[in-house]
């Protein structure tokens, strides 16, 4: 079967009574309308999947995106799916050289007259509410990288296919599981919560194993 949204909210369904939907119709199982059960189902696969992948910073989450410097521009917005304190380095290509974050406060108090007139190839950088800023003030075009641990969207489109990799997807079916039975109260769904936190605990040790194994081959 393939990997997709309709795939977890299947196997969720499976361990319900009303098993799997039809793959052309969400709302039917067995010719009975069950819409009401899997648009919360839905509803829940989405607060779970969103749920999982801000709970660590996942390598399966880490992307890269660039932009171009403008000869006197100090401050660059990020992408939309960036938060500033899920970036991981950012570097000029020019050089290449990785630049290093420093706290605006401690830039201001070290170079509080030059702070935005200084020109050269940026050094540093820093943040400001979800911008990028360079400094020094880059004096020519150049190509800025940054990578960073992106946010992910609800799942709309029943064949999108999610962010988490399939082989947890088992951890984020008994994570929807535990919404199922706090709200059907079904006794056989119980140990669906010891199997979500479990499974939780054996992502972030692959995760900080994988982190480990990038960071000895490749500093960036």
């Amino acid at each position: 079967m393939t990997y997709n949204y309709r795939c977890v909210v299947n196997n969720v369904l499976r361990k319900t009574e009303f098993g799997p939907v039809s793959e052309t119709n969400d709302s039917e199982f067995n010719g009975i309308n069950v819409e009401p059960i899997v648009d919360r189902i839905k509803d829940w696969t989405n607060e779970v999947y969103i749920e999982i992948c801000n709970s660590g910073f996942w390598r399966f989450l880490e992307t890269e995106a660039s932009f171009s410097t403008v000869i006197g521009q100090q401050n660059y917005s990020v992408a939309d799916n960036c938060q500033v304190n899920r970036i991981i380095n950012v570097r000029e290509i020019h050089t290449p050289s990785l630049l290093r974050r420093i706290d605006f406060k401690d830039i201001d108090k070290c170079y509080p007259d030059t702070l935005q007139t200084t020109s050269a190839t940026p050094r540093y950088y820093y943040f400001l509410d979800n911008t990028i800023y360079l400094y020094p003030v880059p004096n020519s075009v150049i190509t800025v990288k940054y990578r960073y641990y992106k946010m992910v969207s609800e799942l709309i489109n029943s064949t999108e296919v999610p962010e988490i990799p399939e082989q947890w997807k088992w951890v984020w079916v008994n994570g929807v599981l535990v919404r199922v039975n706090q709200y059907l109260q079904d006794q056989s769904l119980n140990t669906a919560q010891m199997h979500y936190y479990d499974g939780l605990l054996q992502m972030r040790a692959a995760n900080r194993a994988d982190i480990q194994r990038k960071n000895s081959i490749n500093p960036y």
